[in-house]
């Protein structure tokens, strides 16, 4: 748990330092709050792949487990990349 929150708030710093260093944000609990929010977001997109694998495919556990985790990465990567773009630089 502490290494997944050290991870988002590296992500956090390195997004706004770099990525979007050109926006000038001033609420920054806000902008926090909205980045954790879709970060879980993110999570539970990649965990319900799993899950709905689980439950519904046939395959090799090991398998359909790891199709899903990469497919749901993929999901949830492109979920953030648009969530960040639209609502948490717009946001704050």
């Amino acid at each position: 748990m502490a290494a997944a929150a050290a991870a988002m708030i590296f992500s956090w710093l390195g997004n706004r330092q770099w990525t979007y260093r050109h926006q000038h944000r001033e609420k920054l609990t806000q902008e926090l709050a909205l980045f954790t929010f879709v970060n879980v977001v993110g999570v539970v997109i990649t965990a319900g792949t799993v899950y709905v694998s689980r439950h519904t495919g046939g395959l090799d556990p090991v398998l359909s487990d790891n199709v899903a985790r990469i497919f749901g990465w993929g999901v949830a990567t492109l979920f953030r990349f648009f969530a960040y773009r639209c609502y948490v630089c717009i946001a704050s």
